[in-house]
């Protein structure tokens, strides 16, 4: 990996190269949240284990794109990587708009769309999730019943009064799938605001 990065930086996609060796820098490891080597860093981005120099390369570019997060977001999820997505989503809160966007990509995998619901589900109630209410209130109109369906149910775990508005129009939704979430939805968001 040392050598990989070393090449990527000469060709100049690397602007800073640091290594730490974590057998003389426990602390470090500690600190970064390291559970195995190689570990890398790529501006935000995370990864464990040997990577190729064509993949770190992609890393890099992603980097610095519009949906560098997303991809990586949906990488993490595809790979089973849930665990690290909650941390990192958890350490960057502003991170949970971009699993939101991820639910509108058209080829979104199934592992992922499990690792969303997962992310989401143990954020109910929480600042971040409200925060994100409007966004799920856009996937509600969506022309894609699942979509739909799985914006429904988040906005009902926001417990917030504000999703309301976005979720009773589905009360009357083609799919009756979107109508009984909507249903369960608006019930558990009631519970909440009675007095």
């Amino acid at each position: 990996m040392t050598t990989i990065l070393e090449t990527l930086q000469k060709k100049g996609l690397l602007g800073e190269l640091r290594i730490i060796d974590v057998s003389h820098n426990p602390e470090e490891a500690e600190t970064r949240g390291v559970r195995g080597v190689p570990w890398t860093q790529i501006g935000v981005f995370e990864f464990q284990g040997l990577h190729t120099e064509k993949e770190l390369a992609q890393w890099i570019k992603k980097a610095g794109s519009n949906t560098g997060l997303g991809d990586y977001i949906d990488y993490l999820l595809t790979n089973g990587q849930l665990s690290l997505v909650s941390r990192l989503v958890a350490r960057n809160p502003t991170w949970l708009e971009s699993v939101i966007l991820l639910l509108d990509r058209p080829d979104l995998g199934l592992n992922t769309r499990i690792g969303i619901s997962a992310v989401i589900e143990s954020l109910q109630g929480s600042r971040e999730l409200v925060a994100v209410v409007d966004r799920l209130g856009i996937l509600t109109k969506s022309s894609d019943s699942q979509k739909r369906a799985d914006a429904c149910y988040y906005l009902g775990l926001s417990r917030d009064s504000g999703a309301i508005v976005y979720i009773e129009p589905l009360l009357k939704d083609d799919n009756t799938e979107v109508r009984e979430i909507a249903r369960e939805s608006l019930d558990l968001l009631r519970q909440e605001i009675k007095p």
